[in-house]
């Protein structure tokens, strides 16, 4: 399917397409997506094209930190972040962010 090889990849089923990272490709790294069809036992992909022109450089691939939503038009993926002492890989999800705003900012009456 690809050229130039992929890594991690991901089905998504609601529109026929398996997505990959392309981490080999001279290019800023993107994620890839192949379009398929299964017909009886034959599995047959087109050609890969640019699933993002979001380049994932930076991002962590790595099965367990990027999943794809199952309408397969979004993905979440952890940020690899290097303060030149260690790298940081974790997602921070804030919930009820106005109400915990609230209680450290009180909007002046």
């Amino acid at each position: 399917m690809s050229v130039s090889g992929g890594v991690y990849p991901a089905w998504i089923a609601a529109t026929h397409q398996l997505v990959f990272a392309n981490p080999y490709d001279p290019s800023p790294a993107k994620i890839m997506a192949a379009r398929y069809e299964v017909t009886g036992d034959s599995f047959r992909a087109e050609t890969p094209k640019v699933w993002s022109p979001t380049s994932v450089e930076g991002v962590s691939l790595s099965n367990a930190a990027y999943a794809l939503h199952p309408d397969g038009q979004r993905m979440a993926a952890a940020a690899v972040i290097d303060d030149g002492t260690a790298v940081h890989d974790r997602v921070v999800l804030f919930f009820n962010f106005a109400d915990y705003l609230a209680t450290i900012a009180p909007r002046k009456k």
